[in-house]
């Protein structure tokens, strides 16, 4: 059957080390001595950090496996004026790792450095997620919603939460691990706007928000991307991909290109052939960041 590895939801103090010292574990998200079945088994690891940034700052993060990096390189930035975005999220998927006990982990480092280091939110939980597909497990694809209309703006009261679009789904059983993604591009304005995104379950939040974010001179990322596995639950369920709003940042959906959420259901069946496979091999380049 499917196993949620790492589960850990955290909002530990730290702040980045500068350049020069290297990558560092982040604060509360590493496990060691986590036991793995096989080299017939992947794994998917999803991590999410959120920072408090200092003017100038680009922070870096990466996964690792066994203290070596796995998967590229994610990254939060904050310009002069104090507006950015402090939220990054980074997935992997990992073959052919050995029978046995490995640490998993999230490592960061500022790349450029600032009067301060940047620092982790003690008010946002960070998640670091370990999910083991097993031989003989299945995936049962609960909600495939994909938007290609529709309009939404962004309002002048933060925090405020709007549901961008939801589903109502039936959880097998309490055993199954429950994997949500969403993909949402901006049409951001140039006025140093920025936009929260996350997922929920009956209203209540899941896993960390992401950000995307444009300066004053119509440059930074419009797509946001989100991840979060959650196991435990049965029966009738309502999960959500919703919007905050930040105050004063105008922000609207590009309409022109997809949204989607999906929600998937990794449930135990022997009569399953086979052993669990990417479509296509992982590729990795080297080291960087």
């Amino acid at each position: 059957m499917p196993d949620l590895l790492v589960d850990i939801g955290d909002s530990s103090s730290g702040t980045a080390p500068v350049v020069a010292s290297g990558y560092a574990n982040v604060p509360g998200l590493v496990s060691a001595s986590v036991t793995v079945d096989g080299t017939a088994s992947i794994l998917m690891i999803v991590a999410t950090v959120e920072m408090i940034l200092q003017a100038d700052t680009v922070s870096t993060f990466r996964l690792t496996v066994d203290g070596s990096q796995v998967g590229p390189y994610a990254q939060t930035f904050q310009d002069a004026t104090d507006e950015g975005t402090g939220l990054c999220s980074l997935t992997w998927f990992e073959t052919g790792l050995s029978a046995g006990t490995h640490t998993f982990g999230i490592q960061w480092r500022e790349s450029i450095a600032a009067s301060a280091p940047s620092a982790l939110d003690t008010g946002a939980e960070h998640s670091l997620q370990v999910l083991e597909i097993l031989d003989n497990d299945t995936v049962n694809v609960l909600a495939d919603i994909t938007l290609t209309t529709g309009a939404w703006t962004s309002t002048d009261t933060s925090a405020d939460v709007t549901n961008l679009t939801s589903g109502s789904v039936s959880v097998d059983s309490t055993s199954s691990v429950i994997l949500m993604t969403g993909t949402v591009p901006m049409t951001l304005a140039a006025q140093d706007d920025v936009n929260h995104f996350r997922m929920s379950d009956g209203g209540t939040e899941e896993g960390g928000e992401v950000s995307c974010f444009q300066d004053g001179l119509d440059r930074g990322v419009g797509l946001a991307s989100l991840k979060h596995m959650k196991t435990g639950i049965s029966g009738s369920h309502t999960f959500s991909l919703e919007g905050v709003s930040v105050a004063s940042k105008h922000n609207t959906y590009d309409v022109g290109e997809v949204k989607a959420f999906n929600v998937l259901e990794f449930v135990a069946a022997a009569a399953a052939a086979g052993a669990p496979s990417l479509i296509m091999a992982p590729y990795q380049s080297a080291p960087g960041g």
